[in-house]
């Protein structure tokens, strides 16, 4: 026979800037990162360009990587005399 579940709690990442918001920020610094190797590009600086598409996938990466971690969570369940934890 199972216990009755006494206290339960539930742990997950804490997400500030929602689906969004990484959106939102992301389109904002590629914006400005291309605008600003563009200026370099024009001014005959060219090597620029491919640094700034760099910085662009490694944001990108980023946040793929904190999107996907915001699925993980942990349960916290005490059953009588047992603490079970669920991943």
């Amino acid at each position: 026979m199972q216990d009755k579940v006494t206290w339960r709690l539930v742990i997950e990442p804490n997400d500030p800037l929602g689906t969004m918001g990484r959106k939102v920020l992301f389109w904002a610094l590629a914006i400005v990162s291309v605008g600003i190797g563009l200026a370099f590009y024009l001014s005959g600086a060219w090597p620029v360009i491919g640094f700034m598409g760099l910085e662009l996938l490694v944001l990108w990466l980023a946040f793929r990587t904190m999107s996907h971690r915001q699925r993980h969570l942990e349960i916290l369940e005490l059953q009588g005399n047992q603490l079970l934890i669920t991943k």
